[in-house]
Formats: structure tokens, C-alpha cells, sequence
């Protein structure tokens, strides 16, 4: 079984340049597929995405 290292997650996204904002449970980005505004969500804990605007087109979520 595939075990998450959300410690691992932290240190990418936090160590990056990326620009994000954070919520209580979620970094939150521009999608890198629609373009979207603060429309990518990565659960902090868990690891699992979702673009709130792709995954009503065609599915766009998942996990790590």
C-alpha cells in the first residue's frame, strides 16, 4: 500500500517559487490546465487535487 509523506508535500510546495495561497486544509493554485484562478486544490494531509473547474468538464482530480 502507497503511503503519503505529506511532510514531503510541504517542503516541495513551500520551497518552490510557486505562488499559492493556503487554507485550512489545502494549498490552493492557478490550474495549470484551464488557467483558472485559485482553482487547483491540494489537500495538505492527504495529497489529493482537484481543479474545481476541469473536474466538472472532464474529471480533472486525483490522488498522490
Amino acid at each position: 500500500m502507497f503511503e503519503f509523506d505529506s511532510t514531503a508535500l510541504t517542503n516541495l510546495v513551500e520551497g518552490s517559487t510557486l505562488k499559492f495561497k493556503k487554507s485550512a486544509t489545502s494549498y490552493i493554485f492557478d490550474c495549470p490546465r484551464c488557467q483558472k484562478k485559485d482553482k487547483l486544490y491540494i489537500h495538505r494531509k492527504k495529497g489529493n487535487f482537484i481543479c474545481f473547474y476541469c473536474a466538472a468538464i472532464d474529471g480533472y482530480r486525483g490522488r498522490p
